[in-house]
Parts: C-alpha cells; structure tokens; sequence
C-alpha cells in the first residue's frame, strides 16, 4: 500500500513531458486522424503530432481579433512538435497558388502565444505559409515555397525563431522568405538555403538577428535589415542576387564577419542612420557598386575584399549634405597596391565636396587578406 502511494505522488510530480502523447495522422487512416487538426483538437500541450506522406490542404475557419481566415493546421495548444515524414514526402499546402486578392490564408497560424517545433516537411502555395503571433518557434529540416505575389514564408512576431537547415525557394519576385516585425526578437537563421526570385528575410524593428551558415542566391535582395533591426552576419554566402546582397536601412545595426558577396548589382547597401561593422568580408564581381553608403551611416570594414565592379566602382557616396563622417575602410584589399587606383574606385568628398563622407582606406593591403579567422597582428606586415 505504502508502495503505490510513494509510486502516485512521483507520477504527479513527473515532468509534463514524460506524460505527453504521440498523435499518428494518416491520409489513408491507417493512424489515429486523418487531418493535422484533428489531432491538435485532441492533442494536450507537450504533445507530439507526426504526419505521413501526402498533401495536406484541408482548410479550416481560423478567428482572431479583428479576422478569419482559412488555416490549414491553426496552432491552439502550446509546446506543440509537429514531425512530418521528410522535406516533399510530407506537404502542408495546395498544388498551386492559392489566395484570392485580399485574402491571406495560411498554412500553419498560430495567434495564442504558444511555443512549437515544426520539422521535416514541405510548406508550400499558400498565401501565408507559418504566421505565428508572439510565442516561440522552431523550424528544422523543411521546405518553404512560395509561388505568389505576396507569399510569406514564416512571420511576423516571434519571442524567438530557430530556422535550422531549411530550403526556401521564393519563385515569385513578391515573395518572402522570412519576415519579423516588433516585439519580435532572438532570431537566429543557421545552414539555410535561400533562392528564387523573391527577397531573402526582411527583419523590422528586431532585436538580435542571427544568420549564420546561409546561402543566399538567384534572389531579388538577399536580405534587408530595417528600422532599428539589429544582428549580426557569418559565414554566409550572397551571389548573383539581381538587385543586391545585404540592405540595412534606417538605424539598423549589424555585424558581418566571415561573408562573401559576389554578381549582384549592389553588394552591401547601408543608408538612413545604419551602423555596420566587419571583418574577413569579400565583396567581388559586383555589376554597378560594391558598397554604396547615404544618409549619416557609419561604416567599418577591415581584412576584407573590396573590389571594384564592372563599373570600375568599389565605394559610392551619396545623400544629403549632413554633418561629415570619416568612414573607415583601413586594412583591405582593392585588388591593386596603387593607391591612386584605388582612390580612383572610391566616390566619395575627395571627388565632391559636397559629399559628406570621406573613405579612408590607408593603410591597404597590398596583396589579398587571408579570409580565414586570423588575428589582424598576423598579416598587418602586408599592409602599407
């Protein structure tokens, strides 16, 4: 008797997670459901729904304050795992495009606050593939793709994000990979891929965004970093982006270390307040501008590559006359150890006056910087 009484009191004291369920659902009903919605109607939190292979595009009525939509799988109980059967085994979306103008249905809502991990699967078609209202989300292993003219991959308020080893290809020049808006914060972005014609992430007003180990490419803009956003950027890859690699706008502040920009038009566009710092920055076979700077930024930039475009331009300074800012480029490689040359790619207030930023550049590497993690005392013997 003692024996089941001690035996219940641990029960009750178990951690949530031991008691939670596994929920199977199978389109040819050989699991518990059917419908992804049907297990989270009977799923409790800290439960874990897998899905098999198929589609899945059964809509649903979803409310919110102020809206309904149709949802395929709306998120209403927290710490949720939904595991699917593998990237394009397992599909959460239509076949083709869908939403009606002025309409935004989605394929994962979640408007609760509520905590969850999505992985191994396919997000694709619909309007608004993840649309997760505050709360804490993880994304691993999955294929978001969007093929309409407003299509956003995952957003817009996050308490944290996790995207870990997911493919997102935009096919359309409207659609989004990523998107975060205020409150959202701690966003980390790890070993994603990038591409299509759309734009990468665009973060707004959030703090302590992270992309590490991503490839950015074939898209309109790789990323954009605006409105006080701050985070930091390494060891990603931007190439062949037709409008440009990075844009930070509006007293953004960002960190690039370990990155490298190739065939876009622009490669780094900072404008309007921005602060961005870097090492170990390759920026090379850009169409129009390297690097082009407005509007009261700061930038510095050392042990890296800037070299010129097809242009022949490495720095371009524009904007309005404000008070001057001496931006340090000390410690590159231009591809030349002429500092004529170099001065040469620069447009800055040494070829207007008018202009109000001075790029600095000597001393200058006189051969190319190694790119690996080295400290700058280790190669400052090839700087002039």
């Amino acid at each position: 008797m003692k024996a089941a009484i001690v035996l219940s009191a641990l029960i009750c004291f178990l951690p949530h997670s031991v008691l939670a369920s596994t929920w199977q659902v199978e389109k040819d009903g050989s699991g518990d459901f059917v419908e992804i919605q049907h297990a989270i109607d009977a799923a409790a939190a800290g439960d874990t729904i897998r899905i098999g292979p198929g589609r899945f595009d059964t809509f649903h009525p979803f409310t919110a304050p102020g809206w309904t939509e149709e949802v395929i799988v709306g998120v209403t109980k927290d710490n949720l795992t939904f595991i699917g059967s593998g990237k394009d085994v397992t599909i959460v979306g239509t076949s083709a495009p869908y939403g009606a103008p002025g309409e935004d249905p989605k394929c994962f809502c979640s408007i609760g606050s509520f905590d969850a991990r999505i992985q191994d699967l396919t997000i694709e078609n619909v309007e608004e593939g993840i649309y997760w209202w505050e709360g804490n989300l993880v994304v691993q292993g999955c294929v978001i793709r969007g093929n309409s003219n407003t299509y956003i991959g995952m957003g817009p308020v996050f308490n944290s994000l996790q995207v870990l080893g997911c493919d997102f290809e935009l096919l359309n020049q409207g659609s989004l990979g990523i998107s975060t808006h205020p409150p959202s914060g701690n966003i980390s972005v790890h070993n994603c891929h990038f591409s299509g014609v759309g734009t990468g992430l665009i973060s707004n007003d959030t703090s302590g965004v992270e992309l590490t180990s991503c490839i950015f490419e074939d898209l309109g803009v790789g990323a954009q970093f605006d409105w006080g956003t701050t985070g930091t950027i390494s060891d990603c890859k931007f190439f062949d982006n037709f409008v440009l690699g990075i844009q930070f706008l509006n007293n953004s502040i960002a960190e690039i270390n370990d990155t490298y920009f190739s065939r876009a038009e622009l490669g780094l566009a900072i404008g309007a307040g921005s602060v961005v710092t870097g090492t170990r920055v390759v920026l090379e076979n850009s169409i129009d501008t390297s690097i082009i700077l407005w509007s009261q930024v700061y930038v510095n930039l050392t042990q890296s590559h800037i070299l010129p475009s097809s242009t022949g331009r490495a720095i371009w300074s524009t904007g309005f006359p404000y008070e001057h800012i001496n931006q340090d480029m000390q410690g590159n490689f231009w591809g030349t150890d002429d500092p004529d040359s170099i001065a040469a790619m620069i447009w800055d207030s040494n070829d207007d006056p008018s202009l109000h930023f001075t790029v600095l550049f000597e001393p200058f590497a006189g051969g190319p910087v190694p790119t690996e993690k080295k400290s700058f005392g280790s190669v400052k013997a090839m700087f002039r």
